[in-house]
């Protein structure tokens, strides 16, 4: 099978790095992500139950204002979720948030 022929798709360094590095992110986010959906109880296919429905729309309009914020504060590089999501800071404000759409 093949007799000898070489495969004729070649990856060279760069962009394998570059692909395991857009994995990285992309792991990242979608942990991030999926974190989100959890506190905003919303299932997998993206329904909230009736009685959730105004907490998830809080909830996830103030991850887009922090995440505008944070942008601003950036110089107006563009920021993705895990620029909210990962660090031990932006964890306890995820706390401080929850707390006041509860309250």
């Amino acid at each position: 099978m093949g007799g000898g022929v070489s495969c004729p798709t070649k990856f060279d360094t760069k962009d394998l790095f570059e692909t395991m590095m857009l994995s990285r992110e992309l792991s990242q986010a979608e942990s991030v992500f999926k974190s989100w959906q959890a506190m905003a109880d919303i299932g997998q296919d993206g329904w909230v139950q009736p009685g959730d429905y105004r907490y998830a729309v809080a909830f996830l309009e103030k991850r887009k204002e922090a995440l505008a914020e944070a942008e601003s504060a950036e110089d107006g590089r563009r920021l993705s979720i895990t620029d909210l999501g990962t660090t031990k800071k932006s964890i306890c404000n995820e706390f401080v948030v929850m707390a006041d759409l509860v309250l």
